[in-house]
């Protein structure tokens, strides 16, 4: 389940209890919570906002479902905090509100090869060093943003994070002494690999994804409390990353070798060029550009019909051969979308010490 996330509620959705405690509240110090929620109000998401660690029935290494009663648990205890504080804010506001920070994954043990921040770590290296970057770090300490995840060459290695003393407890490149180790670790009460998850925008976010460019958290208080919240999270990201994966294009013996076979399937020499043309042109200046170059509003709406047909015909020909030039960006996308469809979390019974595959 949950470790601890933030909500933020609209402004509309908050009254005062007494006259002035909304101002007091927005010169109040920014709190980490113990064991109870705090409330602020950020200045940037214009929102006030529920910090809370969650569920505390959890913190041990108790892997029992949370149920519905230790959700209405945690939103009275959040709706008390900020009555605490002279306000007023009812249940559905609360179960309602966007979430967009989760840290996930205290009881819930994954093999760091299909966690997300692994996922955003990949994405990372392959928007930042190109798409050819095979090796992945494990994790590293002492930067802003918390421990970074990663994976070896093979996909094998597994790290656990014992949040006791900050340490990597141990990783295997063999896969069958991974139940080995995690049994051990719970039955240490080690905390087994965690990590966290940003939305908004955020530099969290934008340190893994340096052009990643908007990831909306859509997730409500309601939508969070399922321990598959891991499966959901990756969909809901998913259009967002591959949308925002930057054009890329293959190596240049790739690129030959798709030239020649394409000529041997008779496609002509002038629109393999007109195509690895306009292709090569949106790549350095985006898609957008090109097309207010040659097909601009003004002579779109203008009555000047012929450039704007050149360029029509020239994306239907990109579009036509688009199937014999497969650029690296597509095969990507199909690992990320293979990357998501196969995530299940790993879990181990308590009482038979059995690995759990949901």
């Amino acid at each position: 389940m949950i470790d601890r996330m933030k909500g933020g509620i609209e402004p509309q959705d908050v009254k005062e209890i007494w006259t002035g405690s909304i101002e007091l509240l927005k010169e109040d110090q920014i709190m980490n919570p113990k064991n109870k929620p705090v409330v602020y109000y950020h200045r940037q998401k214009h929102q006030f906002v529920f910090d809370v660690a969650v569920p505390r029935c959890l913190f041990g290494n108790n892997l029992a479902e949370a149920t519905d009663a230790d959700l209405d648990k945690i939103v009275l205890e959040i709706q008390e905090a900020f009555r605490y504080k002279g306000l007023d804010v009812s249940k559905e506001a609360i179960y309602n509100a966007g979430i967009y920070y989760l840290e996930y994954g205290k009881n819930i043990i994954l093999p760091i090869n299909v966690c997300l921040l692994a996922l955003f770590k990949r994405l990372g290296k392959c928007l930042t060093k190109g798409y050819n970057a095979p090796a992945f770090h494990h994790y590293r300490k002492g930067r802003q943003n918390g421990y970074k995840v990663g994976v070896s060459n093979e996909g094998k290695d597994i790290g656990f994070y014992d949040k006791t003393n900050k340490e990597i407890v141990s990783k295997s490149k063999h896969n069958n002494l991974n139940k080995e180790i995690y049994c051990n670790l719970l039955k240490e009460g080690k905390q087994v690999l965690r990590y966290e998850v940003s939305f908004y925008g955020s530099s969290a976010v934008n340190s893994y994804l340096s052009k990643f460019k908007k990831c909306d958290g859509k997730f409500t208080l309601r939508d969070v409390w399922d321990s598959k919240l891991v499966h959901q999270v990756l969909v809901s990201c998913l259009g967002d990353v591959v949308n925002n994966l930057p054009p890329a294009g293959c190596s240049k013996e790739t690129e030959l070798r798709q030239i020649n076979q394409a000529i041997k399937q008779g496609v002509s020499a002038s629109d393999i060029l007109q195509y690895t043309g306009l292709t090569s042109l949106e790549r350095r200046h985006g898609a957008y550009t090109i097309k207010e170059i040659f097909n601009p509003v003004e002579k779109r709406y203008g009555g000047q019909k012929a450039q704007y047909g050149q360029y029509a015909e020239a994306k239907n020909k990109q579009k036509k051969l688009s199937e014999h030039f497969k650029p690296r960006r597509e095969y990507l996308i199909k690992r990320i979308v293979r990357t998501v469809n196969n995530f299940r979390p790993i879990r181990v019974d308590d009482q038979t010490n059995e690995v759990i595959e949901d």
